[in-house]
């Protein structure tokens, strides 16, 4: 398991991305570390935001991460839901004027954590 700190640029937002472990590893470190007790699905990721002592930290949880196309996108998809949090607590709501802040947010995001990844999982050509 490998957990980054992840650096935001534009709204300095504590997030952090965890790799390589299971559900159950996850929750039980959540637990111990944060008191949080989360509902199991049967995902291979997720995003949640952990309030603690007028803190928060938006996590990104997944399973694996050898670069294939699918876990490409479903990381993807998580930080999606990651944009659309940070955006609804800095009060931008997503319009035509807002679309360009979201979509740079976004990619932003995504090029620091795929530049963690790389160093977590060096890159090979997945394709399924």
């Amino acid at each position: 398991m490998r957990i980054f700190k992840i650096k935001d640029r534009m709204y300095q937002k504590n997030i952090r991305l965890i790799v390589g472990c299971s559900q159950k590893t996850l929750f039980d470190l959540l637990k111990k570390h944060y008191d949080v007790v989360l509902d199991s699905d049967s995902a291979n990721g997720t995003y949640f935001k952990i309030e603690r002592d007028s803190k928060e930290v938006h996590i990104i949880w997944v399973e694996s991460f050898e670069w294939y196309i699918w876990e490409q996108s479903m990381l993807l998809h998580e930080i999606y839901h990651l944009v659309n949090a940070v955006m609804r607590e800095i009060g931008m709501k997503l319009s035509e004027d807002s679309e360009e802040a979201y979509a740079y947010y976004l990619q932003s995001l995504m090029n620091e954590m795929f530049d963690k990844l790389t160093v977590y999982h060096p890159k090979k050509q997945k394709c399924n």
